[in-house]
């Protein structure tokens, strides 16, 4: 999550910080809806597990429910974890790392 006050980009687990965040998008935004709430950086299934222990995926499900948060969407470089939580989620993004070709391959 950027902290969109600094510009700064990152990520927390922290439900107050998740939670003034959101606030603060909804009053910058001059809005009373976000298209999607996305949890960032869902790289290991312990990751999983401080969303769902720290209260986040819960906040974001019940924005759901009463309309704020339209969708629920995951990053993650590790496309493994879509098959494994898959379930609570409207969308998943996924970084791919790429290589370069070397000078003359063909692809």
């Amino acid at each position: 999550m950027t902290k969109y006050e600094t510009g700064e980009y990152g990520w927390t687990t922290d439900l107050e910080t998740v939670k003034r965040q959101v606030d603060w998008q909804l009053k910058e935004l001059k809005t009373d809806y976000i298209d999607y709430g996305f949890i960032h950086c869902l790289d290991a299934s312990s990751d999983w597990r401080d969303y769902q222990e720290n209260g986040i995926l819960a906040y974001l499900q019940e924005m759901k429910k009463t309309g704020v948060v339209r969708h629920i969407g995951l990053s993650s470089h590790t496309p493994a974890l879509a098959a494994q939580e898959a379930a609570p989620v409207s969308v998943w993004s996924f970084t791919a790392a790429a290589r370069p070709r070397e000078s003359g391959s063909r692809l």
